[in-house]
């Protein structure tokens, strides 16, 4: 019998390898996901983190997604969520971020390359680049199994 934090985040895990795949061809580095409850955010990306575990020193990003949203939030509002902060990421580690939560037109054009619409309203036609991007819409690729 598996355990719920295993089921979870095993999960979580699979979800991020197959978008990693799926979307960036397999450039993302490891990352530690966490649930991280957060007032009015569905989920974060943080560049160098934690410490890795195994005594290399090595630096490890964190994405972070607020389990608070997932019995309010369809599945494949999560997932947007999970794929908006790789892209974060893959910014962070390929790109030229802006400052901290921001959402450049580099990041926005990243979004769009995978399929992701991004919009300040959570709909087709918001602003795409800005502090808060309430949402993301997909407008093509398979994004579940």
């Amino acid at each position: 019998m598996t355990r719920a934090t295993e089921r979870a985040y095993s999960e979580l895990q699979q979800a991020f390898d197959f978008y990693n795949q799926r979307l960036f061809d397999g450039e993302l580095p490891d990352c530690l996901i966490t649930f991280q409850r957060g007032k009015n955010t569905m989920g974060y990306f943080s560049y160098r983190r934690f410490v890795a575990a195994d005594g290399s020193g090595r630096m490890i990003d964190e994405i972070a997604l607020n389990p608070e949203y997932f019995p309010v939030y369809p599945l494949i509002e999560v997932m947007q969520t999970l794929v908006h902060e790789q892209c974060h990421m893959w910014q962070y580690h390929y790109g030229n971020p802006s400052r901290k939560t921001y959402h450049n037109a580099q990041w926005a054009a990243k979004m769009e390359s995978i399929g992701l619409m991004p919009s300040s309203t959570g709909r087709p036609g918001g602003a795409k680049v800005g502090q808060k991007i309430k949402g993301s819409v997909w407008i093509s690729k398979i994004i579940v199994r």
